[in-house]
């Protein structure tokens, strides 16, 4: 999905900088990435997938980039316990370069960053296929949620008080 990072941005919070950014995409990172864990409907999965997409979109956008181009399919080489395992060590990887950032001054080193951004897409993209899915059927399934979420943009009122029923009903599932 070309303008994926494009459209799920526009329901961001408005933050104060690239570094608040940056560290909300990462602890969102770790947070959904122990979620898709311990998802046990696929239909969960596809939510904490999109969401993983969400904010690996909101941290390339603290970068200025896009973790999204250019990634090619490639067959799965682990299976799913471990590749799951494995976006949540990218995901710690990027909560790591985001403290440094916001507790040290050190802004995010964006080779290394991406790297472990692109690897978390690549991840994503593997687990999805093991659900039968696409990258750009997460994606779409999570830009229909988040329409459903923010009709506009993002609202604190509306991320307050979720209706998870119109979410999953908008993604094409059943809570």
């Amino acid at each position: 999905m070309i303008d994926y990072q494009q459209q799920a941005m526009r329901t961001a919070a408005p933050l104060a900088d690239n570094c608040a950014d940056f560290v909300h995409g990462a602890l969102g990172l770790v947070d959904e990435s122990h979620e898709l864990m311990a998802a046990v409907k696929n239909q969960n999965a596809l939510e904490e997938m999109g969401d993983i997409c969400w904010f690996t979109a909101l941290c390339g956008t603290a970068l200025n980039k896009t973790p999204f181009d250019g990634i090619q399919p490639i067959e799965p080489t682990c299976t799913p316990s471990r590749t799951l395992t494995e976006i949540s060590e990218h995901a710690s990887h990027i909560a790591a370069i985001a403290k440094k950032w916001h507790a040290y001054g050190r802004p995010a080193e964006p080779l290394e960053a991406m790297f472990h951004l692109r690897c978390i897409v690549v991840l994503v993209t593997h687990y999805a296929k093991f659900l039968g899915l696409t990258l750009e059927q997460v994606q779409q399934a999570n830009i229909r949620k988040l329409q459903a979420r923010y009709p506009d943009k993002f609202s604190q009122e509306r991320a307050l008080n979720r209706n998870t029923a119109a979410e999953y009903a908008a993604m094409g599932g059943d809570q």
